[in-house]
């Protein structure tokens, strides 16, 4: 193998010009050859570059590396990097130890065939707005696949599982599937559904990878009980689909854990995302999303970063240890950031920039070094019912441009040093400060004329069934095993067979007059309008005394009905000795 100097060709031209002198002309029959090359990038962009031709070249049997130093262009270093090119095939080279591997974008009719992919940083193969381009027979090493495009870009794309992922993997391109489930494929394998509706993925185990699942124009898909960790660069990206569902993935060690991008209605629940070199979830673009539950801890920069985005709910979440809590950071519109619980975030707990229509409620933020920054809110933002504790420079910064409502008419926000700041204050029936919590200094101003004077303590709804069998017609206790919030509250509970009631000492007696299978509903409002649900699915099965005794009646019609006709039997068929 002999060494060389990075190679970069711009047009046809200049590719003509390099193999001046070859017997190659260009054609399929007679491609240009670029072989047995040892290419160290490391004083270049690229290893190998061709840009804007539209002959046939063949690069084999070269060894490329180093191309990771960003900064000679805006462009991403790659070992072998096509752009606005068809023809090309890439076949049995070995490519190493560069920030991409290879990357081809906007191009066409590229065979990408048994070649090592090794340690390249970020990902082994992208493809980025090209189509009809084959991947067979590559075997990656902590590395993998990124494919950006169209939907028809996309399904163009020939990629097969003859592609391996560090060894026992393998690589799962999968376009217009339709309901089926794909549960534990092999450990290491990447995902891709392309173009799927009502697919569901779960049970894989996969690391050092470039992304652990891509979801790219589905609907209706679910990933679910996925363990995704140590990702070059996503665990998880959605993009381009519809009412999809993500939830209870276990998802640690990326550059982005979880990311979402031109989205339709899709949700994401009771995900653990850990340990994000950049953001835990990026919500990019999308509509009407709702994040729910999930436990953000570790991620570097931000927890939650939205952007761009309207109607987006992100409720009930853990969010720990990050510079950044929950951020609508961006021209975002109607965002509702509400019973969160975010702990020890090293800036700012919650962070809203550039956006209109913002909600802040009922969350926690505590062991910050702010709890809110608010800057240039183009609409109304609400923030009430929020408990504020233990901020290490204050909790409210940098309020510039910005209409904000500190307080409904009943309700502001609990700031643990309102003690301290307004001294000898007194307080409501309704447990609220007499005199108002104002910070008034440099660009923060705050005035909450409803602050709490104990913190806000939502709801948490939980029940059970007295009793090993519900039967029909006997009543059976519905016992509430949860925590009622802020007194007083109300317990509602919905049986699911068009009755209710309202619990009393925390219990219920209910009679079901029929068999069958049942929702019940429980529903807890405590004095701040704070609700919170639980259902119980309850089978109740038929009373044997009240079912058997129609059973009962008709074994006894038929044993009188028998006599009866025995009877009749014998006075006409056996006559007496008389006769």
């Amino acid at each position: 193998m002999t060494s060389h100097a990075p190679i970069q060709i711009l047009g046809d031209a200049a590719l003509i010009a390099y193999f001046q002198g070859n017997s190659s002309n260009g054609s399929a029959l007679n491609p240009f050859i670029i072989d047995g090359f040892l290419v160290d990038a490391s004083s270049a962009v690229h290893g190998i570059e061709i840009q804007d031709t539209t002959l046939h070249v063949l690069i084999r049997n070269n060894t490329i590396r180093n191309a990771r130093n960003p900064a000679h262009s805006s462009q991403l270093p790659s070992g072998i990097m096509l752009k606005n090119v068809t023809g090309v095939s890439i076949q049995d080279n070995t490519i190493e130890q560069n920030y991409l591997g290879i990357s081809v974008t906007q191009s066409s009719s590229i065979v990408v065939t048994s070649n090592a992919l090794v340690n390249n940083s970020l990902i082994g193969v992208g493809l980025n707005f090209s189509a009809y381009i084959t991947l067979r027979n590559n075997d990656f090493f902590n590395c993998g696949l990124h494919v950006l495009g169209t939907l028809e870009d996309c399904v163009s794309l020939q990629i097969d599982d003859s592609n391996t992922i560090n060894g026992g993997g393998r690589l799962y391109y999968f376009t217009s599937l339709k309901g089926t489930s794909i549960h534990a494929l092999p450990h290491g394998s990447e995902v891709f559904l392309i173009n799927c509706t009502d697919v569901t993925v779960s049970g894989l185990d996969t690391s050092f990878s470039s992304v652990g699942i891509m979801v790219l124009y589905s609907t209706r898909c679910i990933i679910q009980d996925n363990m995704i960790t140590d990702q070059n660069y996503h665990c998880i990206v959605i993009a381009g689909s519809r009412d999809c569902t993500i939830r209870r993935n276990v998802l640690a060690g990326s550059y982005y854990a979880l990311g979402a991008l031109l989205c339709e209605g899709c949700r994401f629940e009771e995900n653990v995302v850990t340990g994000a070199i950049f953001d835990g979830m990026v919500i990019l673009s999308c509509n009407n999303t709702v994040v729910v539950k999930n436990s953000f801890r570790g991620n570097t920069e931000y927890g939650i970063k939205v952007v761009t985005s309207t109607s987006v709910e992100i409720r009930g979440n853990e969010v720990r240890e990050s510079e950044m809590g929950i951020a609508s950071a961006w021209d975002n519109d109607h965002v509702d950031i509400s019973k969160n619980s975010i702990i020890n975030c090293s800036q700012y707990g919650i962070v809203v920039d550039f956006s209109s229509n913002v909600t802040i409620r009922s969350n926690t933020v505590q062991y910050c070094d702010h709890a809110l920054r608010i800057y240039q809110i183009a609409g109304d933002a609400m923030v009430y019912l929020n408990n504020f504790l233990n901020s290490t420079s204050g909790h409210v910064d940098l309020l510039m441009l910005s209409t904000v409502s500190w307080n409904t008419t009943m309700w502001g926000n609990y700031w643990d040093d309102h003690a301290s700041i307004i001294p000898g204050s007194q307080q409501t029936e309704r447990g609220t400060w007499v005199m108002p919590y104002i910070l008034g200094t440099g660009e923060v101003n705050v005035t909450d004329n409803h602050a709490l004077v104990s913190p806000n303590r939502l709801p948490n709804a939980s029940a059970t069934i007295m009793g090993n069998r519900i039967t029909s017609g006997k009543p059976c206790t519905i016992v509430f095993t949860g925590d009622v919030g802020d007194a007083p509250a109300i317990i509602t509970c919905y049986f699911g067979d068009g009755t209710s009631a309202t619990m009393n000492q925390q219990q219920v007696l209910h009679v079901f007059q029929s068999a069958g299978e049942y929702t019940v509903t429980i529903v807890i409002t405590d004095k701040h309008g704070e609700q919170d649900v639980v259902l119980l699915v309850v089978i109740v099965d038929r009373d044997p005394l009240v079912d058997g005794l129609p059973l009962l009646i008709s074994i006894s019609l038929a044993v009188v009905a028998s006599m009866i006709l025995v009877v009749r039997i014998k006075k006409r068929g056996s006559p007496g000795p008389r006769s």
